[in-house]
């Protein structure tokens, strides 16, 4: 029984040691491409171009944001937050909604993306 337990744990830290490296390469991602090419985020963001700011403010708060998110993923994971799964999941459900509305509202699919509907 002891043995059992023991390789649960060994599992359930390497399974913690992915989810932590994921998320920092994610994180490292993130910034990277922000520094190499902010206009990425400037189109995401529907923002228009500004030829004399390189990182527009906008851009740079997302930016800000989405580090705090993958931070506290990161922390959630690392303190065993089991909640923090369950809010994922349901914030990520709104967020996916949310997108269909808007391009059911536009009446067209942002460009490159297929428009997803659940019934």
């Amino acid at each position: 029984m002891h043995d059992l337990q023991h390789q649960q744990m060994i599992v359930q830290r390497r399974l913690e040691q992915v989810l932590i490296a994921f998320f920092a390469v994610c994180a490292l991602f993130v910034v990277a491409v922000y520094v190499t090419a902010p206009s990425i985020y400037t189109q995401a963001l529907m923002l228009p171009p500004a030829p004399t700011d390189r990182y527009p403010f906008p851009a740079t708060v997302f930016l800000v944001a989405l580090l705090v998110f993958i931070a506290m993923v990161i922390v959630g994971v690392m303190r065993h937050w089991r909640w923090l799964f369950w809010l994922l999941l349901y914030r990520g459900g709104a967020a996916l909604n949310l997108v269909q509305a808007f391009q059911i509202e536009l009446g067209a699919a942002i460009e490159g993306v297929e428009t997803i509907l659940l019934n």
